[in-house]
């Protein structure tokens, strides 16, 4: 083999269970938010907000819970599929959020008049490793919309659901970002483009 030679593993490929990258990020371990030294993100007191609590994974429940902010987007000419990323972002946050029995979540909210902003908030604060290559991979646009967190992660999906929230939060925003809350939890934000008139 040449001086220049080598296989075919690229070090920085996130597709790669062994990149150099996924390692760094596996060895460290499920990441605790609070340690990472973050100013948190401050949810502005202009915007709507929705607390509740959830008993189990029901999106019929949390449709009920959305309603008000569902009707702020049918005013404001939002396609309705968007109900769909935002449903996923609270599932999400209610699953992977906090491990307590007690999964308070938060929905903040506003129409900014071109674009409606949602705010989703757990009360977790950590990360699973893998999770933090996925989400890079999706902020790239490198994704393939089939290819499941877990596919990606090479291990098995915990229900039939497992890894489609990201997917559908990703492919149907217009814009979304991770930040820590004050508390030290995730909060997911999801922008909504309105349609130009």
């Amino acid at each position: 083999m040449g001086r220049f030679e080598r296989d075919n593993t690229e070090l920085l490929e996130l597709d790669n269970i062994d990149s150099l990258i996924r390692k760094i990020v596996r060895e460290h371990g499920s990441v605790k938010l609070e340690d990472m030294g973050l100013k948190p993100y401050l949810v502005p007191s202009d915007y709507e907000s929705i607390s509740f609590s959830l008993e189990k994974e029901d999106p019929c429940v949390v449709d009920h819970h959305l309603h008000p902010l569902y009707d702020v987007l049918k005013k404001a000419d939002v396609p309705h599929y968007v109900t769909a990323p935002i449903g996923e972002a609270v599932i999400n946050a209610y699953v992977h959020g906090n491990k307590k029995s007690d999964k308070p979540v938060a929905v903040h909210y506003k129409d900014n008049g071109d674009h409606v902003h949602v705010l989703v908030e757990d009360k977790g604060g950590r990360l699973d490793p893998e999770f933090v290559s996925y989400l890079l991979r999706h902020r790239s646009q490198g994704y393939n919309p089939g290819f499941t967190f877990y596919d990606f992660a090479g291990v098995g999906e915990p229900d039939e659901r497992g890894g489609v929230g990201t997917i559908v939060m990703h492919r149907y925003s217009d814009g979304i970002g991770y930040h820590m809350s004050p508390e030290g939890g995730l909060i997911v934000s999801l922008r909504f483009n309105k349609p130009n008139r």
